[in-house]
């Protein structure tokens, strides 16, 4: 499972989904760049817009519909850096050694490359995943 979350800026409307669908099809290119993200940003909403078109994820579609459909609502996104990490090592270990290389500089001093950023670390994004209430469940 690789752990991530949407939401509008003000915290309102928030959801948390399993993004390994978008990395299992997403090229090196794409992974190399979310992780050159921070693990946030466009290529973390990207993998959101996946994730929402293509997995049973309804809660997310809709928080999607509803900050695209007002471009003035800002929408943030972040991956779990070390679920996709572990992930990456698991699976696609032709980048994981370039990432975690680039990680271990400490450009972005979050401290250590298994760190990454959070989304608790990001300004305006609401504290707590773990408060977010539960993943939705894919098995329903």
């Amino acid at each position: 499972m690789i752990r991530s979350a949407v939401s509008i800026a003000d915290g309102s409307l928030r959801a948390k989904f399993d993004a390994t669908g978008y990395f299992e099809q997403a090229t090196s290119r794409e992974i190399v760049t979310l992780a050159g993200g921070t693990w946030s940003g466009a290529p973390a909403l990207d993998a959101a817009r996946y994730c929402a078109a293509n997995l049973p994820y309804p809660e997310l579609g809709n928080i999607l519909d509803r900050a695209f459909a007002f471009p003035r609502i800002a929408i943030r996104a972040a991956v779990h850096g070390p679920d996709a990490l572990r992930w990456i090592r698991r699976n696609r270990a032709d980048i994981g050694a370039a990432i975690e290389a680039a990680l271990a500089q400490d450009v972005c001093d979050h401290g250590s490359p298994d760190a990454g950023p959070s989304w608790d670390r990001l300004p305006g994004w609401p504290t707590g995943y773990e408060g977010m209430g539960r993943l939705e469940d894919t098995a329903a």
